[in-house]
């Protein structure tokens, strides 16, 4: 895989370096993450070519990762909206000091879920990956905003006032 990693995302290279250093046996995952960060943010969108949103990334990086076995096969498809996901899902909610990769991490402004990021767990203890628009409105596309990884813990924590729960997918 790391052959084929585009040179476009500002994370190849990085990741390429943690995999020979590290010589884990789940690497791969290093190059998975690779592939995300730096696709375009598009809201709605469903692949890193024509562009990703919360939900999309979200459901690529657990698709991906049940295929690599990496984590276990939902019980039901992942479903698109970040309320569903967060919410109606019926995921177990988990404390976020507990938070493992593949754990969805849940934020909003109001009453109801807005936004989800990613865990990622063992790989990169302390970070997810997550996409939005650098906007206030998640449905206006930012040409400039990619997907990224991001801290969910410690002083730099990532939207620290609008982090709710934390949510396992099974």
């Amino acid at each position: 895989w790391q052959d084929q990693l585009p040179e476009r995302h500002q994370f190849a290279a990085f990741a390429r370096k943690a995999a020979e250093w590290l010589q884990v046996r789940h690497s791969r995952v290093y190059g998975l993450i690779a592939s995300l960060v730096g696709c375009p943010y598009k809201y709605g969108g469903n692949t890193p070519d024509e562009g990703l949103d919360c939900t999309g990334m979200s459901i690529q990086l657990w698709d991906w990762s049940v295929r690599m076995g990496l984590l276990h096969p939902l019980s039901r498809p992942m479903m698109r909206r970040a309320v569903e996901q967060g919410e109606r899902s019926g995921y177990g909610q988990v404390p976020l000091s507990d938070v493992q990769y593949g754990d969805l991490l849940c934020y909003g402004t109001g009453e109801h879920v807005g936004h989800i990021t990613v865990c990622l767990g063992r790989y990169l203890p302390g970070w997810g990956i997550g996409a939005n628009s650098g906007r206030s409105h998640t449905n206006n596309d930012n040409p400039n905003a990619r997907v990224k990884l991001f801290r969910y813990s410690g002083e730099r924590m990532y939207w620290r006032k609008g982090f709710k729960f934390a949510v396992r997918p099974r």
